[in-house]
């Protein structure tokens, strides 16, 4: 199953504050605490277990694609795509979130992190937890855990590791990959302090005009592209709280009711008619200001406008990118000058958090008859419900809809040939999500890349996947040929590995490491992969399985004389599913006059 895209449209009269929808699981990343406590929920979780839960849901959620060279197959860095995470990879950024989140898992101060710097030429963290830390590496292309040479403890540092190179350079046959280089040409490690700050949340929301729509567009397939790269320009330190995923906000306010204008920054000698806007003298500029604000980082837009003779659009923005107040000695940038219809592409708003657009228009006969203004901005991946296997349940609030109305439009593909999922058999084990290939596409416009999203990547790979134990054993020895040598088609994949070696034997919990290998090309994709003692996140197919009805019989029929009693005698049988759950009866009389006594009403047999 594939996602496409998610529409939100205000359909009513009234202001939408803070439309949320989120997936199945119920993630909310409006919420950090709400967040790290549903990740790590559970019971008889250790501290290192909760550790890595936290590295699983970024895996999950926060893993993009870089663009190495312009060919799509073999232009990537071992990196997977999810969800519409796209442009350069930020090892900081990763670093940054996982942070956030062990700030917030329970007991709260249990467990925090800390960036660290490997002289500018890498960020990695070191997490605390148990009166110790312990390093990780988050980035997308190298998301692994280094134990040391016992294999059952974690490496304190990275300044541990740089004196112990080894024990970052060993895993090189385990995952595909090497970062030991940058210990070896870093100078030093530095500390750039613990991260987060508990009560600090990230609100991705922005209220809903009437007559505004907000489409959310994501795609699971493993699309190559450079589109973002050209769009982001944006300070890095605002980009770690706003991944590469895209959404287009659609504002067309209606000129001919008076709602619009309470959504209006500005307004000058207009009138307003049922057929438009009108200077109320023609002899002076008429104009209305309309504001787009974004918690987002907006990348572009396209601005339509009617007039009814001709006039003038302008654009503004604060030289501060964060600065969303409007003042009426803003600067503004002429776009369009006796234009009478037609789209302004401004190049003058990336980066930025608010901007004003200026409608002006003066003259015997002149107005406005209609404006279309669509926003596209940087979206967080946690604000987009992803599709999953099996029945899923999309959740939708908002801080106030205020008697209005709301329409959501989901989009996506049941049947996608390049969207290959197996479901998981039991309640142990992981899934190992990649993909082979992708599309690329060259272009300095995303909705160029949107119409495109259709598309089947063509050809196939000869895939192996490998698997190694690596803690709690005395050498890491691969365990599990999961893909041998199989030809696959291009596409995105989540295989089911059930926790089992190749001799089909149950593996303990623990740190384990996968690779899998595109012999075409002799790249390699490959990271941690860890066991806990069920399966997480657990999917539908296992939280919500497809039971079976009960077998039920009342056994034989009998025919007895008042005030006889009768000895019923049942049988009720079940799958045994879900695991873990009791079957009851109850006996109920089913027709017939008078009443009932039953001895027992939940036993098989009674009188």
């Amino acid at each position: 199953m594939r996602n496409i895209s998610v529409t939100l449209e205000n359909t009513g009269s009234t202001l939408i504050k803070a439309p949320y929808l989120y997936g199945p699981r119920g993630y909310d990343f409006r919420n950090l605490s709400k967040l790290a406590s549903t990740i790590t929920a559970g019971t008889g979780l250790t501290s290192e277990q909760k550790f890595f839960r936290i590295h699983q849901w970024m895996d999950e959620h926060f893993v993009r694609t870089e663009v190495a060279n312009d060919d799509p197959l073999i232009g990537m860095d071992g990196t997977l795509r999810r969800l519409n995470q796209y442009g350069g990879s930020e090892c900081g950024e990763n670093v940054e979130i996982v942070g956030n989140l062990l700030r917030y898992v329970p007991p709260l101060g249990s467990m925090y992190a800390r960036k660290m710097d490997l002289s500018g030429l890498h960020q990695t963290g070191e997490a605390f937890w148990d009166g110790g830390w312990h390093n990780f590496d988050a980035t997308p292309e190298a998301r692994f855990i280094y134990y040391g040479p016992d294999n059952t403890t974690i490496v304190p540092g990275w300044n541990d590791l740089k004196n112990n190179i080894e024990l970052v350079s060993r895993v090189e046959p385990w995952v595909g990959w090497d970062m030991s280089g940058y210990l070896r040409d870093a100078n030093m490690v530095s500390d750039y302090g613990v991260i987060g700050d508990v009560g600090a949340q990230f609100d991705f929301n922005y209220d809903l005009r009437p007559n505004e729509s907000v489409t959310m567009y994501f795609d699971m397939r493993g699309r190559v592209d450079m589109v973002s790269i050209t769009y982001d320009t944006r300070p890095w330190s605002y980009r770690t709280y706003a991944d590469y995923g895209s959404a287009v906000f659609t504002y067309k306010p209606d000129l001919k009711t008076a709602i619009f204008q309470n959504y209006l920054t500005d307004q000058t000698n207009v009138t307003q008619t049922a057929n438009g806007l009108i200077p109320t003298d023609p002899s002076q500029p008429a104009s209305i200001v309309i504001p787009v604000k974004s918690t987002w980082g907006i990348a572009g837009a396209d601005i339509k406008a009617a007039f009814k003779t001709g006039g003038k659009v302008y654009i503004a923005r604060n030289s501060d990118y964060l600065n969303t107040s409007y003042s009426p000695n803003i600067t503004w940038k002429l776009l369009s000058e006796d234009q009478k219809e037609g789209y302004f592409l401004p190049s003058t708003i990336q980066g930025a958090m608010a901007y004003w657009l200026k409608f002006e228009f003066q003259g015997r006969n002149s107005g406005l008859d209609s404006v279309e203004i669509a926003t596209e901005v940087t979206v967080s991946p946690w604000s987009m419900p992803g599709l999953e296997y099996g029945m899923n349940h999309i959740h939708f609030d908002a801080g106030a809809i205020e008697g209005g109305s709301l329409q959501v439009t989901y989009t996506y593909d049941d049947q996608a040939d390049h969207h290959f999922y197996q479901p998981a058999t039991a309640n142990y084990g992981s899934h190992i999500g990649f993909r082979l290939g992708g599309v690329f596409t060259d272009s300095a416009r995303k909705q160029d890349y949107f119409k495109n999203l259709t598309q089947t990547p063509s050809g196939t790979e000869q895939v192996t996947l490998e698997i190694t134990r690596v803690s709690g054993i005395s050498t890491p020895t691969k365990v599990r040929t999961l893909i041998n040598n199989e030809t696959m088609p291009l596409g995105y994949y989540k295989v089911y590995w059930d926790g089992k070696d190749d001799s089909g034997n149950v593996l303990p919990p623990g740190m384990y490491a996968y690779k899998l290998t595109e012999d075409q090309f002799g790249s390699t994709q490959g990271a941690r992969l860890y066991l806990f003692p069920e399966i997480w996140p657990q999917p539908n197919e296992i939280q919500y399985p497809n039971t079976q009805a009960p077998v039920v019989s009342a056994g034989p029929n009998q025919t007895i004389t008042l005030p006889a009693s009768a000895s019923l005698t049942g049988t009720a049988t079940d799958d045994g599913l879900p695991a873990g759950s009791t079957l009851t009866v109850t006996w109920s009389k089913f027709s017939g006059p008078g009443t009932v006594t039953f001895g027992n009403v939940n036993a098989l047999s009674m009188t």
